[in-house]
């Protein structure tokens, strides 16, 4: 489950951002910010549609079930 929490834009940075609380099946919880507008890495999500994208990949990529997977790559990018 996304739960929206609020909205926040940066105008000097040209930043927004969704502030969410993530629920997962198995209880856990992640409670963030989600950049919609972040022109240093072009991400730039306007509509409805784009911005329920984000944060649909974004609760994707945070989901507890992926965490071994995530330190197993970060173990072998800090190698080199």
């Amino acid at each position: 489950m996304i739960k929206i929490l609020d909205f926040r834009e940066h105008s000097k940075a040209s930043e927004k951002y969704v502030d969410v609380i993530f629920t997962y099946p198995d209880g856990s919880k992640w409670e963030g910010s989600i950049p919609i507008e972040y022109r240093r890495t072009g991400i730039s999500a306007k509509s409805k549609e784009e911005i329920a994208s984000l944060l649909k990949k974004a609760y994707d990529s945070m989901n507890p079930v992926n965490n071994n997977e995530w330190i197993k790559e970060q173990d072998e990018f800090w190698k080199g």
